[in-house]
């Protein structure tokens, strides 16, 4: 997607800068390198501690910024003056100056503002409501500020991707690109959801299984209890009523375990997983058909069930399609009929 290469693009022009570098990661949760002491401190080393969440001595930062009435005089950038009132959050000159520096500096800079204070992004979105029309990046800040999730046209937008070329553009895309994310989970249905996680999930592992840092320890999935847990890290964040590892109804005596229950949206997932020991997916075959037997007594909406062959083992993909179909039933109590979709997933 245009925007996410533009992302890349940004982040290696703008970070080399190591004022907009400790904002960019303060903003981001990720922890900034300890600012050496100076005998002599100025505005930016301030402004450094601030982001890096050092403590500095109250007098120390008056007496930088009250010498020759810095502070008032709007000659420190947003920046800085950001960084600092991270270090007093209570001082109200600093207060009066951020809320000065708001109503002078252009739309990206306010955007800036308002990412380091939640206040200001009310204050900002309230003044792109007042406006009739907008322009290309007013409605992509409205966007993400607004709390509503709705479709947008990515087309309207590219004029202005395609211009970006500073650090504020790349803090806006970041944040266009997180919003779309998230309306995408709110806009989907959750079986759809559940879907496109399993359908990405052997390229997202990646990360962790083929690529950590230098000096962490890779995760290494043997089997389908690690599928399993990985799966419910991503499930829980999403939907925090997920069930792990529900028993189902007993079927001639035994009781099935269901992987995962989605139980308020009637979704039962099943993993499983093609190892190393196994030839082929024939057992495989035979374990979903008798696990369909069971759960669809649970009456679920859909039964999922997610095949991670991730050596490629399956010699014929169709026989897992051959086992989707839609089941019609009777409920427990014999008074309304069931219907249930079966949906096999290979991972691979």
């Amino acid at each position: 997607m245009v925007y996410l290469e533009k992302i890349e693009w940004l982040k290696e022009k703008c970070l080399n800068n190591e004022l907009v570098k400790y904002y960019y990661n303060y903003i981001k949760g990720v922890a900034n390198d300890a600012v050496s002491v100076q005998e002599k401190i100025n505005v930016k080393q301030l402004a450094l501690y601030g982001y890096a969440g050092q403590k500095i001595d109250i007098g120390e930062i008056n007496s930088v910024l009250y010498q020759n009435n810095t502070i008032m005089s709007g000659r420190i950038n947003t920046y800085e003056l950001l960084g600092i009132y991270l270090l007093d959050i209570n001082n109200e000159d600093i207060k009066k100056d951020i809320e000065e520096k708001f109503t002078q500096v252009d739309l990206k800079l306010k955007f800036i503002i308002a990412n380091i204070i939640g206040s200001y992004k009310h204050k900002l979105l309230e003044l792109l409501k007042l406006k009739q029309e907008l322009t290309p990046i007013e409605q992509i800040i409205k966007y993400i500020l607004d709390e509503e999730f709705y479709k947008i046209d990515i087309e309207k937008y590219v004029v202005y991707i395609d211009k970006a070329e500073d650090f504020e553009d790349l803090i806006i895309l970041q944040k266009f690109t997180y919003k779309m994310s998230l309306n995408d989970i709110n806009i989907k249905s959750p079986k759809d959801n559940i879907i496109s996680i399993l359908n990405n999930f052997h390229n997202a592992n990646k990360v962790i299984t083929r690529d950590r840092r230098k000096e962490h320890n890779e995760y290494i999935i043997k089997d389908e209890y690690d599928v399993q847990d990985l799966l419910n890290v991503i499930f829980k964040s999403i939907y925090p009523t997920i069930v792990p590892e529900e028993n189902t109804p007993k079927v001639g005596g035994t009781t099935a375990r269901a992987d995962f229950i989605f139980k308020e949206f009637e979704i039962v997932l099943e993993i499983k997983m093609i190892k190393e020991r196994d030839r082929d997916e024939k057992e495989f075959i035979r374990q979903i058909k008798e696990d369909i037997q069971s759960y669809y007594r649970y009456e679920p909406k859909y039964m999922i069930f997610y095949v991670y062959d991730p050596l490629d083992k399956t010699k014929d993909e169709q026989t897992f399609k051959d086992l989707e179909k839609k089941i019609k039933y009777q409920d427990k109590d014999n008074i309304k009929e069931i219907e249930t979709e079966i949906i096999v997933i290979r991972g691979h």
